[in-house]
């Protein structure tokens, strides 16, 4: 049971870090075409799933990917 507990944790950490991934490059894409409805609503689901952990280190190596 515990080790079901700590995979089902294990794997909701590493969705969520997609998820903020996937949402930063789709804002930065409504950025470069200037939707801002977009823009807010991809900033707040960001929001909601940087309630549970921090992405800092994610966005640094998002920010060195990009041209």
């Amino acid at each position: 049971m515990a080790i079901n507990s700590l995979d089902e944790l294990l794997e909701y950490f590493i969705n969520a870090e997609r998820a903020f991934v996937t949402l930063y490059r789709c804002r930065q894409d409504a950025r470069d075409r200037q939707r801002d409805d977009l823009v807010t609503r991809y900033t707040a689901e960001m929001a909601e799933i940087v309630k549970s952990t921090s992405y800092s280190k994610v966005v640094e190596e998002i920010k060195k990917q990009l041209p």
